[in-house]
């Protein structure tokens, strides 16, 4: 920020917006200058006005931050025996959106973003983007481009894993901020539902927003109380966009087309010629490099791309990335080295024991179409070979997936091994009970995830294939309101496939 706004002026900013009940504040108060914003206690300093939210907020929390310097506090209520000044507004979550808008001088408006919701597909999309993006702009003498996902975020200083897919209100301005302060001008972030649907994206607006497929998840109390809204909450994204880029393969296509098209230009991409980026099912190919496939679009013409990245569904993944790039000009060489040098971490990696009687697969799959198109892919290049799946259920929320994953899982899988993913306060031995009840075919409850892993590895006769789902390169648990630093499933996958070759004479490979 070139300057600190003044407390009187985020009072008036509240006022405008229409949500301002009351605020009582002497002249002198009014008068100072904010250095920080807040609703975390723990980040108080200086001069600075206090966010009062969420369920888990306790009065001990505003006291510390009183004690830290906080001249005020902004709730929907004023709080009892708290002498330090209220500003009570009736809508604390559009509140955030207003002051942190005001203390980040519209940070949002300086950088191109790039947001991608749907079920599926987000985080590779994300990360095909990245890579393009970063091929283009750093051959032109540009940073390259800040990145929001579930799996890590990065906003030009040092890459920090993901526990949101999109960050609170005023950590995402944080991001921006810091990103436009390091030279960075483009974002590519994930939009989650939630995003949508409580206002963390409000006031923002996407260049381009791309949606990438939709099937039932994250219903629960604390989440959508069912599909509709759920699949309401990620249409939003074309409220706030110039560009909508859009699957026309997925389901209910046609109502989002419908929606998108009365908010923004569409482009579509998929496998019917009529799509403005199409790819013919029959030209798919397994080659060396990776999968290759045939693309027409108008800027790119008709021609063969390649990814790296493993899974015949991450083709659709590419095309809504050329499409993307496409609206963007990106030119093609770059979309072309971008896409086949795009990895994702935790995302569909492969290791193999020596032998190569074992194969673990380590993804962050989670939900009803990530297994679908996960597991389908596995039978198609495991024929024949005993699939295990090992994986957990979030605690707390999405609570369809304790009935879609065992479901899909059991349809391909000889065994199948529960375990713990991120359970928060909910009991361990609660979420596995609910995934056995659907679970059709024999398995393991065992909430140390490493025991899991290494039973699958070691103790599972002939060659076989381990899906190790849920937690890819993430290093920690929620365990009740606290992160947790763990072994990642790619640490495990490579400790244990090495106790496997030195028992049968060899060291592990990664594919």
């Amino acid at each position: 920020m070139s300057t600190w706004h003044t407390l009187d002026e985020y009072v008036q900013a509240l006022r405008s917006a229409g949500i301002l009940d009351s605020a009582y504040i002497d002249g002198v108060t009014a008068s100072t200058p904010i250095s920080c914003l807040s609703y975390d206690s723990r980040e108080v300093e200086g001069t600075a006005l206090f966010i009062v939210k969420g369920a888990h907020f306790e009065p001990r929390f505003l006291q510390a931050a009183i004690s830290q310097g906080a001249v005020a506090y902004v709730a929907e209520r004023a709080l009892d025996n708290v002498l330090t000044p209220a500003i009570v507004v009736s809508d604390i979550r559009l509140a955030m959106v207003v002051l942190g808008q005001l203390f980040y001088d519209r940070v949002t408006d300086d950088l191109l973003t790039v947001g991608i919701t749907g079920t599926k597909g987000k985080s590779t999309t994300a990360y095909f983007m990245r890579e393009i993006m970063h091929h283009w702009l750093t051959a032109v003498g540009k940073p390259g481009p800040a990145l929001l996902s579930s799996i890590k975020n990065f906003d030009g200083g040092e890459e920090e894993e993901s526990h949101l897919t999109t960050p609170e209100v005023l950590d995402l301005y944080r991001h921006f901020a810091r990103a436009k302060a390091a030279g960075i001008e483009h974002v590519v972030m994930e939009v989650s539902s939630q995003a949508l649907k409580y206002g963390r994206v409000r006031d923002m607006r996407f260049a381009v927003a791309a949606f990438t497929n939709i099937s039932e998840d994250h219903i629960s109390p604390i989440e959508h109380s069912d599909f509709e809204d759920y699949y309401t909450s990620k249409l939003k994204i074309f409220d706030a966009a110039e560009i909508g880029v859009i699957n026309a393969d997925a389901d209910l296509a046609e109502r989002t087309l419908s929606y998108a098209r009365e908010r923004c230009h569409v482009v579509t991409y998929g496998s019917h010629e009529s799509d403005d980026v199409s790819c013919p099912p029959d030209s798919i190919r397994h080659t060396d490099e990776g999968t290759s496939f045939t693309v027409r679009c108008s800027s790119y013409g008709q021609n063969t791309w390649t990814i790296a990245v493993p899974g015949l569904f991450n083709v659709s993944n590419a095309l809504c990335a050329i499409a993307i790039c496409e609206q963007l000009k990106v030119p093609e060489e770059y979309v072309r080295s971008g896409l086949l040098a795009a990895r994702v971490p935790g995302r569909m990696e492969l290791f193999h024991s020596s032998d190569k009687n074992v194969a673990v697969i380590v993804d962050y799959a989670h939900n009803k179409l990530s297994y679908e198109a996960l597991f389908d892919s596995l039978a198609q290049a495991y024929p024949d070979w005993p699939l295990l799946a090992i994986f957990g259920s979030t605690g707390g929320k999405a609570l369809d997936r304790r009935v879609d994953l065992p479901t899909v899982a059991s349809r391909y899988c000889a065994h199948i091994y529960i375990t713990e993913e991120d359970n928060y306060s909910e009991p361990f031995a609660s979420i596995a009970a609910d995934i056995a009840a659907h679970t059709s075919v024999p398995y393991t409850i065992e909430e140390d995830r490493g025991a899991c892993v290494r039973q699958a590895i070691m103790d599972w006769p002939g060659r076989h294939v381990v899906a190790l789902l849920g937690k890819g390169v993430e290093d920690t648990r929620a365990r009740g309101t606290e992160y947790v630093h763990t072994p990642s499933d790619v640490d495990y996958a490579i400790r244990f496939l090495a106790e496997y070759d030195a028992t049968h004479g060899s060291t592990p490979v990664s594919g």
